[in-house]
């Protein structure tokens, strides 16, 4: 015999899972064009800060910078893609780790803390820039707690990808960096 009452905590259970199976459609492929692009904007702009580096005498290239350049190359209209994103997350993450690390130090916790208080002040801000979650982590990994960390690289590292994006992606047809400043 079977048994028909309601069982809403299995029906919760399995609409969660069946959420699970995405249901979207993937988006459009790029162009060859597009993608040729795009590569050579990230390749260009990561150059131009490892020059700008030498000329400085500075360590500007991070592993973040990576991400970010891909993001304002390929996802060049993704609101984490402008300019406000790209450099206000990049200093309010340094500023926050920095601040962190600097009161109660260097650890595991500490460096997941900063980067939660990061994220959070990313949303409030609304300068959610997923590369600069990995700013507190960078940091504590590097043991980079002096405030000119804040300047060099942080500051002028996305300062400079973004001015390449601003010169490449409006060279491109059909591109337009930024969509939106503030």
């Amino acid at each position: 015999m079977r048994d028909d009452r309601p069982r809403p905590w299995q029906d919760r259970i399995a609409g969660y899972l069946r959420r699970m199976r995405g249901g979207g459609a993937n988006p459009p492929r790029m162009s060859a064009r597009q993608i040729l692009y795009s590569t050579i904007g990230i390749v260009v702009s990561l150059m131009t800060v490892v020059e700008v580096a030498n000329y400085a005498d500075a360590t500007l290239l991070m592993a973040p910078f990576g991400a970010s350049a891909l993001l304002i190359f390929v996802a060049y209209d993704s609101p984490l893609a402008q300019p406000r994103n790209v450099l206000g997350s990049h200093l309010l993450a340094t500023i926050i780790a920095l601040s962190i690390y600097n009161l109660i130090g260097i650890g595991p916790f500490t460096a997941i803390a900063a980067t939660g208080i990061a994220a959070l002040a990313m949303q409030f801000t609304r300068t959610v820039h997923a590369p600069a979650a990995a700013d507190p982590i960078l940091i504590a990994v590097g043991g980079y707690i002096g405030w000119d960390f804040l300047v060099a690289p942080m500051l002028v590292g996305p300062l400079v990808l973004v001015l390449c994006g601003l010169l490449f992606n409006n060279l491109i047809p059909h591109r337009r960096y930024p969509a939106y400043w503030w």
